[in-house]
């Protein structure tokens, strides 16, 4: 009925609580969820979509009226007892709880409203195919209606995007048979030295900030970690190994070498570093500083310190922001090794774990007529016959009745979904024989027909009956345009054929193959003979009373024969099948 379909729909979400523990957020039926047609419905009606990786909840509230009226008929039923049975094929890592922990309601009784919520953090990104099977017990015209309905819903859960201080991964934390994720580093302190390990788990590095697509083709459980090194250029020494000759004649310097101090300068012309003055000294060296070099270009400038006189300028020169010992000239005589090393300044890990979770196996085991599944890790099934999917047929076994092109969509515990190849069924076709009409047919559900009499095809004789007027042995050739091309049983039509029990000979083994032994309980020998089904004598034999009789019939094709013999005047015939 209608009306009940209506109701089946409706209480999809109900159905998706009925087999969760309770942990999600206890939820409040709202009490302005309502319809205007009177019928069951859910608020709100369609549910947002989930995003992978990312937390999910939400709150729905359901009616449930006391009775619901079919627009079409006008019939109405009321609804006495809800009651959600099973459900399968949610997303790995959702929950809900609802206010009803035996998810039974009883609109008639004043339950009018129910509320369930949904929670979790979804692993797998995809379109789910939930199936809900709901029980419901209504009284119409004054008898109770028990109805019990398979439903097929989706629920969508978008590709998420994982994330941490150091690092974004896109494509995770999860997939089925193989996950392809894209990571990228955050951190980039330039002008200072970045720098990026990255170890995927799967025996795979990388020390590029963002590496591009990474893929995990094996089930399994795979860390990916990042260590994220920030280090700075500093200047660490610098060593002269010549002095212009500035600082000389000097009332100063008159019976001392050069008291020589530098500066350091950077980029922007600021003075970022003084030494101390190096007495004395025409090969004046400085060691035990660090000046990081951050803001370059820098340059370094040398310096006689006088005191009567004005301080000398020995020369200004271009340190290189390079690690090592670097030769400088001032390009007036002024030479020497500037030292720069490279020294960590921060360190950064963080990692992330994802999953590539096993495909299910979606071959079908095939017994007779019957394909099934005996995997405990396969929790869906959703059948198809030339690939629309069978209603109610969701369980693990499926029993073929007509032909037809057959597959299964499967889904494990994890959530991973499957598709079989596809599974030819022909079945064995039986004709019927009509005696009234003197036909033989088989049901009008193939593409071509080609019916055979006696092994021979009937000319004009393509549809799916024939007439068999004349005894004999009929059969048809048939197609489908699913693949099925087959042929169906012989029916053996015996109408002509007067077979008399009162005969006086008794034969065996019947059918026979090779040897036939006969029995003649007359007084004197007798002629005896064998006959197709067309009626022509194909074998002739004298049989003598008072002994068994042996007839060689291996000469005979496979088939239905009749024996006569010839009585007091009397023609007597039985069935004879040689095989």
């Amino acid at each position: 009925m209608k009306f009940f379909k209506i109701v089946f729909s409706a209480l999809f979400f109900c159905a998706l609580t009925a087999t969760t523990s309770a942990q999600c957020p206890t939820c409040t039926p709202d009490a302005n969820c309502t319809s205007a047609d009177g019928f069951p419905t859910i608020c709100p009606q369609e549910l947002p979509a989930a995003v992978a990786g990312v937390y999910y909840e939400q709150y729905l509230t359901f009616f449930l009226p006391a009775t619901v009226v079919d627009p079409d008929t006008e019939l109405e039923a009321t609804l006495n007892e809800v009651y959600i049975a099973s459900v399968t094929g949610m997303p790995y890592g959702m929950s809900f709880s609802i206010n009803d922990p035996d998810a039974t309601y009883y609109p008639s009784q004043g339950e009018n409203l129910g509320c369930a919520t949904i929670c979790g953090t979804p692993i797998l990104e995809g379109v789910y195919d939930i199936v809900i099977t709901v029980n419901v017990l209504a009284v119409v015209f004054g008898f109770e209606v028990p109805q019990t309905q398979q439903f097929i819903f989706t629920f969508v859960v978008e590709p998420g995007e994982v994330g941490n201080a150091t690092f974004t991964m896109s494509g995770g934390p999860a997939g089925c048979g193989e996950l392809t994720v894209n990571c990228n580093g955050l951190i980039n302190a330039a002008p200072s030295v970045t720098a990026w390990s990255w170890n995927f788990g799967n025996g795979q590095t990388s020390d590029l900030q963002s590496p591009g697509n990474i893929t995990f083709d094996q089930a399994g459980e795979y860390t990916i970690s990042l260590t994220t090194t920030i280090s700075d250029y500093t200047l660490s020494a610098i060593s002269v190994s010549g002095l212009n000759d500035n600082w000389s004649g000097d009332v100063d310097d008159f019976f001392s070498d050069s008291d020589t101090f530098f500066v350091l300068y950077d980029g922007d012309g600021n003075a970022v570093y003084t030494s101390g003055t190096v007495d004395n000294n025409n090969t004046p060296s400085w060691s035990g500083f660090s000046v990081i070099l951050n803001n370059p270009p820098y340059s370094i400038t040398f310096t006689d310190d006088d005191d009567i006189t004005g301080d000398d300028n020995l020369g200004t020169a271009t340190i290189s922001v390079t690690e090592g010992g670097t030769v400088f000239s001032a390009g007036n005589g002024t030479t020497g090794i500037s030292t720069v090393g490279l020294v960590v300044s921060s360190t950064f890990n963080d990692s992330e774990v994802v999953t590539v979770f096993p495909m299910p196996d979606p071959e079908f085991n095939v017994i007779g007529n019957v394909l099934s599944y005996t995997d405990p890790e396969l929790t869906g099934f959703i059948w198809f016959r030339n690939g629309v999917a069978l209603e109610n047929e969701l369980s693990s076994s499926l029993t073929l009745t007509e032909g037809g092109q057959y597959s299964c969509q499967v889904t494990n515990v994890y959530g991973c979904t499957g598709y079989s190849e596809t599974y030819l069924y022909c079945p064995e076709i039986t004709p019927v024989y009509d005696e009234e009409t003197q036909t033989v047919s088989v049901d009008p559900v193939f593409d071509s027909y080609q019916w055979y009499y006696n092994g021979l095809p009937v000319n004009g004789a393509t549809e799916n009956t024939i007439d068999a007027t004349q005894p004999g042995n009929y059969m048809v050739e048939l197609s489908t345009d699913y693949g099925c091309e087959t042929d169906s049983e012989v029916i053996t039509v015996t109408v002509g054929v007067d077979e008399n029990n009162s005969a006086l000979l008794s034969f065996y083994p019947n059918p026979a193959n090779n040897v036939l032994n006969i029995q003649w309980f007359g007084t004197d020998r007798t002629q005896a003979s064998i006959h197709n089904m067309s009626g022509q004598q194909v074998l002739r034999f004298i049989l003598t009373p008072g002994t068994l009789n042996q007839v060689d019939v291996s000469g005979l094709s496979a088939g239905v024969y009749f024996i006569q013999e010839e009585v007091d005047g009397i023609t007597k015939r039985q069935k004879l099948v040689i095989r």
